[in-house]
């Protein structure tokens, strides 16, 4: 169970150009998926590393959303791209 507010990873920089590291609090495999404000999944992967760098420089400009889950836990960070 995670509590409101807890978060297992960190984004940034953010806002992004459309270039983005994600840094784990805790190594594991969890799988990343970012999403645009339409609901479409632009990105999918599958991380097992304290820190991954993520390419999304070919995307539209917006707000999206980071997820990260692993077994039926489930985390989001909200991204910008400029």
């Amino acid at each position: 169970i995670s509590e409101f507010g807890v978060s297992m990873f960190d984004v940034y920089p953010n806002p992004s150009l459309g270039s983005f590291t994600i840094s784990l609090e805790e190594t594991g495999e969890f799988a990343v998926s970012v999403i645009n404000a339409l609901g479409q999944t632009v990105y999918t992967d599958i991380i097992d590393s304290e820190f991954t760098k993520v390419n999304l420089s070919g995307i539209s400009k917006g707000i999206y959303t980071v997820e990260l889950s692993s077994g039926d836990v489930l985390y989001t960070e909200k991204l910008i791209i400029e």
